[in-house]
This record gives C-alpha cells, sequence and structure tokens, in this order.
C-alpha cells in the first residue's frame, strides 16, 4: 500500500488565518494536523510530499506537469512550467536578503545513501540542486536546436548594475571531493563527443565579445596573484592538428612553435628588473639540466650593448659568420676572447688572461 502522504498549505498574511490545511493519505482520510510551527510562515502556497515505496528504480515525482502539444491549431511557444519574479518598488530598508528568484531547486540530505566509501564502487548516490534534460526522440527531424539548459541575461536603457553573469558557479564547500570537484564538469552518457568544449559564437544574433573583452581571465578584490597547480593542463590530451592557435601562431602536435608573423620577433627577460635570460637546449636524453646554453646578460640603456653566451662543447657554422664593430670590444670575464674590426683592413682579436688583464693581436687583412 502506498504510503504517500500530500498537503497544499496556504499562508495567508491576514490576522485572522495564518496557515491552513492538512496532510492527507492517498484514501483521502486525514492523516496528521500540520500547524504554523511545522511549516515555515515565509510561502504564500506549500506544496509537501513524503514517500515510502518503490518506483522499480525510476523517479517519483513530487510534482509533475505534463504539457501536450498535439493539434496543428497550436501557435506560440509552451512552457509546462512557469516561475516568475517582478519587484515593483523598493523592498525595506532593514532587509538583509536582497536576492531575488524566478525558479529554485534545492536538493539536501541528512544521511548517507548506502554508500561504504568514497571509491567511485563504494560511494552511493547522487545529489542535485537542479536538472535539465532536452530529447530528441526518434522522428523528430530537422529541428534548429537542443540544449539542456538556457541561461540569459537582459538589461534594457535606463538600468544600472554593478555585477552581470551568464551564469554564476559559486562554491560553497568545506573540503575537496575524493575523487573530483570542477565548477564546470563536461561530460558525455553516450553518443558522440562535442564538437566545441567552450564555444564563442554569433548565432544567437550577435557577437557575445568586445574589442576589451578577455577570453579567460582573472579578477581579485584584494591581494596578488593567485597561487595554483596549473595555468591550463593539456596532457589528457592528443592532437590532430595544433595544441594551441592563434594567428600567426601554433604550437603544433609536436610541441613545436611556429611564429609566422611578418617580422615576428621573441622576448625574454625583464625591461625593469637586471637579470640573466637563458635559453636551454636538451639533446643527449641523459637527463642533464642542458645540453647547450644560451645566456643574455649585461647591456646598457643603448639596445644591442648587452652580451651572448653559449655554454657549449663546439660550435659550427653552415655558411657566413659575420662580425660588426663594437663600441666596446674589451672582453669582460677572464678567458673570453672577442673580435673588433679595426678598419677595412685589420681585424683585432681580444683575449682576457687569467691575470684579469686584456690583451689582443692586430691581424692585417689581405
Amino acid at each position: 500500500m502506498p504510503t504517500e502522504t500530500f498537503g497544499l498549505i496556504r499562508h495567508d498574511m491576514g490576522p485572522s488565518l495564518d496557515v491552513q490545511g492538512s496532510a492527507r493519505t492517498l484514501s483521502g482520510t486525514v492523516a496528521t494536523s500540520r500547524d504554523s510551527s511545522e511549516i515555515a510562515s515565509n510561502c504564500d502556497v506549500n506544496f509537501f510530499t513524503r514517500t515510502n515505496r518503490d518506483t522499480h528504480n525510476d523517479f517519483f515525482n513530487g510534482l509533475r506537469c505534463d504539457l501536450l502539444a498535439d493539434g496543428s491549431n497550436n501557435t506560440g511557444g509552451r512552457q509546462a512550467l512557469f516561475g516568475s519574479f517582478q519587484m515593483n518598488q523598493a523592498t525595506s530598508p532593514s532587509n538583509t536578503n536582497r536576492n531575488y528568484v524566478g525558479v529554485t531547486g534545492f536538493g539536501s540530505a541528512y544521511s548517507s545513501d548506502n554508500g561504504t566509501g568514497l571509491t567511485v564502487e563504494t560511494a552511493k548516490g547522487g545529489l542535485f540542486g537542479m536538472s535539465a534534460a532536452a530529447y530528441l526522440e526518434s522522428g523528430a527531424v530537422n529541428w534548429l536546436g537542443l540544449s539542456g539548459i538556457e541561461a540569459n541575461v537582459f538589461s534594457k536603457s535606463g538600468s544600472s548594475y554593478a555585477y552581470a553573469s551568464g551564469a554564476s558557479l559559486v562554491s560553497g564547500l568545506d573540503h575537496s571531493a575524493a575523487i573530483v570537484d570542477a565548477a564546470c564538469w563536461i561530460g558525455a552518457q553516450s553518443g558522440v563527443g562535442w564538437r566545441y568544449g567552450v564555444l564563442f559564437t554569433n548565432r544567437n544574433g550577435v557577437d557575445p565579445v568586445s574589442s576589451y573583452t578577455t577570453l579567460l581571465g582573472s579578477q581579485w578584490t584584494t591581494g596578488g596573484a593567485r597561487q595554483v597547480a596549473n595555468g591550463v593542463d593539456l596532457r589528457g590530451f592528443t592532437f590532430s592538428d595544433a595544441a594551441f592557435a592563434a594567428p600567426n601562431f601554433k604550437v603544433d602536435v609536436s610541441g613545436n612553435v611556429q611564429i609566422t608573423g611578418v617580422s615576428s620577433q621573441v622576448e625574454l627577460g625583464s625591461k625593469t628588473t637586471a637579470g640573466n635570460a637563458l635559453i636551454d637546449f636538451n639533446a643527449s636524453g641523459n637527463g642533464n639540466d642542458y645540453d647547450v646554453r644560451l645566456i643574455a646578460g649585461g647591456g646598457s640603456t643603448t639596445n644591442g650593448r648587452g652580451r651572448l653566451t653559449a655554454n657549449l662543447e663546439s660550435f659550427y657554422v653552415a655558411g657566413e659568420l659575420t662580425f660588426r664593430p663594437s663600441g666596446n670590444p674589451t672582453p669582460a670575464n677572464i678567458g673570453d676572447v672577442t673580435f673588433e674590426v679595426v678598419d677595412t683592413t685589420h681585424l683585432r682579436i681580444w683575449l682576457k688572461a687569467g691575470d684579469g688583464v686584456a690583451r689582443s693581436v692586430t691581424l692585417a687583412l689581405t
């Protein structure tokens, strides 16, 4: 015998009748009385159910509305369940909860659901505050769109606001999940995968970005940069074309960087704090920190007055090696060798010996 109970409770703001209604079993007989102490008085109408029955592993619905569109006379859209909030004047100055919602879903649990651990095999139960799904059954062809949920925000001229978002994903977790927790979880239950994980498009009518848009960013009201583990981690994927692509820039499937813009350049190092800029090459496969290292250091307030050091065993040039005159050809460090073009017929070689003295020899060119 089903043990569901149900009732309809109406809250009347008049002084003579606060709460009326009672819970009844499905047979229609009075089961229990409910008074204002059992239900919060901040609800105009409260429909409640209590269930303890076998639904053969299907869902039991506390409230269900079925709206069928099955006639050719139908015009206009249809909404099976509609919730609306409208504010016509300001609330009380003492109001401390100024959050207003059209439709709310709320799920809570006060016991386990026969889980025995926190692995995929031993944990049991999934709790959702709200769920939405859209199905196209066999025969439903040539539809324009299919979306599990749509979240829109609109504002009109003459309004103002401090924040706006299509969706706010706000954590209230006391601690991290045992396996995975994510602000946005993108998955699949069957069929093909998504063509785009995240897509910006003008297919809704206009561009969703402006010249001042940051596609992926962070904003903190206090403090500096936050410490995290990774920025973007794509190590769980392989790629058929590019791991990252932008105009005139590409990181291909092997990690090779391609910069194809006209007069492209790469800059390393700080422009405000002195220090060395390094490039390390690894080629031996022996686990070395580097096999060849290029180090840029020194410099002055004039462009091109820095020093480039190469830590390597040998240096080969396939083609021409050109030296141009320098304003200060004297070697900086013991063991350094520099070349100075004296004039069109003479080349001077400098060496800073172990005693710290820079010596040179001038060669006559023929």
